[in-house]
């Protein structure tokens, strides 16, 4: 097991930030490893906040309409 996440981490430390956040958004697919090497290189890169995605709106925060029209809900 220790083997395939050195393999994933290895592999991972060469992709670019761009291309680790993609692959964070199908991370639910990877094997548990995988997972792990993912989790650690976005963390040690400071991606791993970016990768959770952003933080839903709060209750009142204002939604765009069109044409910049906004509104409370």
């Amino acid at each position: 097991m220790a083997d395939n996440y050195k393999q994933f981490r290895t592999r991972y430390e060469d992709m670019s930030d761009g291309e680790l956040l993609e692959l964070a958004e199908q991370s639910d697919d990877l094997v548990p490893d995988a997972q792990a090497a993912l989790k650690d290189e976005l963390e040690a890169r400071g991606l791993a906040a970016e990768a959770d995605g952003p933080e839903p709106p709060a209750g009142n925060a204002p939604i765009a309409r069109a044409a910049g029209e906004l509104s409370f809900e």
